[in-house]
């Protein structure tokens, strides 16, 4: 029994090291936040903390260790805080880990769950914890958690394979298989039983306290344990004391070293405002090592989904502006959603006097900064938002694509229209995305160079004759969105072009989250921003998350990225096994020949993060409307009584600007640059601004094989569509759910048992939902907006205003040409004054009159009149559904 604090430090005057484990900084955070005498054991906390950064002796001076020892964990010391609140501390061999503070019954289930933790290092000489049974009773049960719910056997669990080939490489085969066949569901006394039967008591124990931690879901100490039998870790009281002042940090422990004195200020900076981000507060080893490292020149950090690349940005900027106090330290992302977020993680991880020195920016809002400098008098120009109407971008590129309003600048790209979408392809969207793809890789004085360029990432072929159209119907647009003072991000990088060599560097440090989807155009701008220095630039994405038609060369902008700059993350810590492995095979199960090609795209194979959870849900409905319905119902029940828990609905073939409108009806919270995460619980958005964020569930509804994905984009291009529903599937921690109505997408076919198949009604009761709509299309967007009457039939419109609809898309090439120039929307015209029409106002018109005229029929011939009134037929039943 230890009495006394004296007693403890007689037997370390002052450690070797001190560390801290990976639960040791929430705890501390979640006492200060509540305050009182909870606050007061805080700071006992944080005094111990400065003495530690500082290096000092007499660790735990004025702290009295409690009156009773501790036999759950070896080398456990506990002290009292006052007010009913612990610290647990682990001492051995000249190492202090601090492990956990709370009240004494959330310190007697911390106890529980890691009872039998025990300090060791590994054979890359990291100090790392291990959990093993300190009693061998193979006659009495284990004392941890209830097994987890994972399916499957569970040496499958343990990864690399290998370890578990060594481990019972001596047994019989008989004895091996009936290991393999033990799963979460076997009883514990068979488990017990199973190990009794090998006759070496290492091994057996060994088995034993394997197979305990699979069913209990952890599989990175079961093979920890393996490594521990192997003798790959060792308990550091095998060490000397100058191997173990040379040990490195781990995944779980971070050492606390006297060129750190900030951290016990950082600690409780993060209790006061860090709130949701309490993630960020440890780095993993692999990400730390990448936040501390320096490099001469610009580097390129890649890595999966969930593998913390966002928080080595930030963590890495701070990094930067402590060490320089003098300089100025930006982070650029393109999203506007994911740069709040960011403002909001530097803001809660760091005191104001280091975060006042880190500037973060939306792409979008730095080009707007520096046009305000360069062109102060078109101020209102560069907004995506006209200030003379409150017209949305997507309301103007409508107008100035379908030649409204007596603009018929557009009218020179009818035959690449009709040619496009003869051949099944959404014209309307595709020559907006080449434009983007103009605008990112020429500046408008080499636009020439388009005439004769490989489109890389694009593959329906143009040429030349198409190409000169679409220069010059670039540049009526430029002159349309100047008109109405309205812009979009690529117009601003394009305005700003103008001004390259007035941009002068004036930062040190230039951070880029999201870089994947950043045009040459664009890193050209950023090179600009800082002069070649050490450390100047730092680029971080992933090739499967890029969503944007773009074409981008770091080299060409002037960005030299060898391969010795070029890191990667690999881990994924942010989704469960569960989630990944869902994602991940989607992601397999529909690579194309062009991703697999393209020099910059590489799929890493992730490392999956060390915790279970539900399985993936895939669930149908009758229509969107109860799709919406049944996930806003689910998530509320799933939100009962979770304060802090975040949850979004994504809702796959719809713009984030149409989603924003169906948010304004619901009353829910979309994704936009105007929310923040921390506000809300429940969130509303388009698949591909959910990227940079992540939460507890996400519900993606519309997953159906007409809109995922969309069917109108050529078919080598449906990639971009593949890499937004990756992101959003990779945003979900711990649970999933893919909602469809009709047919599932191809996406989620062939995923065997990882996703369960059912329908919504077996999981919400359909009494419990009420049905809120769905998302408008930009059609009734503008109706609305501009109150005119929707309900116009397709067939009362013109030959013209019909082939701008997606029910042209697909139709013959000849008939196309048939109904441009025959149903031209002037008055019907007959031949020689006769009755017999041979020129339409109207869709319908021309259908009447094909039924009474030979005359009429001639207009169309044969087998174009077939497939006409086929597409009459087909639209008739269309308006009665």
């Amino acid at each position: 029994m230890i009495q006394n604090n004296n007693a403890v430090l007689a037997a370390v005057p002052k450690p070797l090291e001190v560390a801290t484990y990976k639960d040791f900084d929430r705890s501390v955070v979640d006492l200060t936040r509540r305050g009182g005498k909870f606050q007061k054991s805080a700071d006992k906390i944080r005094a111990v903390l400065g003495r530690a950064s500082l290096g000092e002796a007499g660790l735990f001076d004025g702290l009295k260790t409690t009156n009773y020892g501790e036999s759950r964990i070896d080398k456990c010391v506990k002290y009292d805080l006052g007010g009913g609140v612990r610290l647990i501390t682990i001492q051995d061999s000249g190492v202090v880990l601090l492990c956990y503070a709370g009240t004494h019954d959330d310190c007697d289930r911390w106890l529980n769950k890691n009872r039998g933790s025990t300090l060791v290092t590994d054979k890359s000489g990291r100090l790392s914890v291990n959990r093993m049974r300190l009693v061998r009773d193979h006659e009495t049960a284990s004392p941890y958690s209830l097994p987890k719910p994972i399916a499957g056997e569970l040496y499958e669990l343990i990864k690399p394979t290998e370890y578990f080939d060594r481990l019972v490489e001596s047994l019989p085969r008989s004895l091996q298989r009936e290991i393999e066949s033990i799963e979460v569901s076997t009883p514990e006394d068979e488990i017990l039983a199973t190990a009794a039967k090998i006759e070496d008591p290492e091994r057996s124990n060994a088995v034993l306290d394997v197979f305990t931690l699979l069913r209990d879901d952890q599989c990175e100490e079961a093979v920890d344990a393996i490594r521990l039998f192997l003798g790959e870790n060792k308990p550091i009281a095998t060490l000397t004391p100058e191997q173990i002042a040379e040990l490195a940090e781990s995944d779980k422990i971070r050492k606390i070293s006297a060129d750190e004195p900030y951290y016990p200020d950082v600690l409780g900076h993060f209790a006061r405002y860090g709130k949701y981000m309490d993630w960020m507060l440890y780095l993993h080893p692999d990400q730390k090592n990448i936040v501390d490292r320096s490099f001469n020149g610009p580097a390129k950090l890649v890595g999966v989904s969930g593998s913390g690349k966002t928080c080595v940005i930030v963590q890495r900027a701070i990094r930067l502006a402590r060490e320089n106090p003098s300089e100025k330290i930006l982070i650029l992302t393109l999203n506007r959603q994911l740069a709040r977020l960011i403002q909001d993680m530097t803001a809660a991880a760091t005191t104001e006097e280091v975060s006042s020195r880190i500037i973060v920016r939306p792409l979008f809002k730095l080009c707007q900064d520096l046009l305000h400098r360069f062109e102060p008098e078109n101020d209102r120009l560069y907004d995506d938002v006209t200030w003379k109407s409150q017209e949305h971008i997507d309301e103007i590129w409508r107008e100035f694509y379908r030649c409204e309003l007596n603009n018929h600048d557009a009218e020179i790209l009818l035959p690449l229209h009709d040619s496009l979408i003869s051949r099944g392809v959404d014209a309307e969207q595709y020559i907006r995305e080449e434009f983007d793809w103009m605008r990112s890789a020429f500046l408008p004085s080499e636009r020439k160079e388009y005439l004769t360029v490989q489109r890389s990432g694009r593959s329906f072929p143009l040429d030349q004759r198409y190409r000169q159209l679409l220069i010059q119907a670039l540049e009526a647009w430029e002159n349309k969105m100047h008109h109405v003072g309205v812009t979009d991000y690529l117009g601003l990088s394009t305005a700003l072009s103008k001004h390259l060599d007035r941009i002068v560097p004036e930062y040190r440090f230039v951070l880029v989250d999201e870089a994947q989807d950043l045009g040459t155009i664009e890193l050209q701008l950023i090179r600009r921003l800082v002069e070649q220095n050490k450390d100047d630039l730092f680029l971080c994405g992933d090739a499967a998350q890029q969503v944007q038609a773009k074409h981008g060369n770091a080299a060409q902008a002037g960005i030299d990225l060898p391969g010795a700059r070029s890191i990667k993350l690999e881990k994924n810590y942010r989704n469960s096994r569960e989630i990944l492995s869902v994602a991940h095979q989607v992601l397999l199960n529909n690579l194309t020949e062009e991703m697999l090609d393209s020099p910059d795209f590489e799929v890493l194979d992730p490392e999956y993060a060390n915790f279970s959870g539900s399985t993936p849900l895939l669930l149908s409905a009758a229509s969107l409307p109860e799709e919406i319905a049944y996930a806003k119902a689910y998530v509320d029940e799933f939100m009962e009584g979770e304060s802090e828990k975040k949850c979004c609905i994504a809702i796959c073939g719809y713009s984030l600007y149409q989603v924003q409108e169906f948010g304004k009806r619901t009353g829910l919270t979309v994704l936009n640059d105007t929310a923040n995460i921390g506000d809300d619980q429940i969130y509303l958005s388009d698949l591909e601004h959910t990227k940079g964020f992540e939460f507890d569930l996400m519900v993606i509804v519309n997953c159906n094989d007409q809109t995922l994905p969309d069917l109108h984009k050529p078919l080598n291009e449906r990639f971009r569509d593949l890499s937004r529903f990756y992101v959003a599937m990779t945003r979900a921690k711990n649970q999933l759910v893919l909602s469809y109505s009709a047919s599932p997408s191809v996406y989620t076919s062939e995923l065997g048992d990882r996703a369960l198949e059912a329908q919504w009604e077996e999981y919400i009761d359909s009494d419990q939902i009420e049905l809120v709509g769905q998302p408008p299309r930009l059609t009734e967007i503008r109706a609305e907006h501009e109150q005119i009457d929707q309900d116009i039939s397709l067939l009362d419109l013109s030959g013209p205003e019909f082939l701008y609809t997606n029910h042209a898309i697909g139709l013959d090439g000849r008939l196309i040409s048939k109904i441009r120039s025959r149903i031209s929307g002037g008055k019907r015209q007959s031949v020689n004054g006769r009755v017999m029409p041979v020129r339409w106002n109207t869709i319908r018109d021309a259908f009447k009159d094909t039924d009474k005229f030979p005359a009429s029929r001639r207009q169309f011939g044969d087998d174009d009149l077939r497939a006409f009134k086929s597409l009459v037929q087909k639209l008739e039943e269309s308006e009665i559904e």
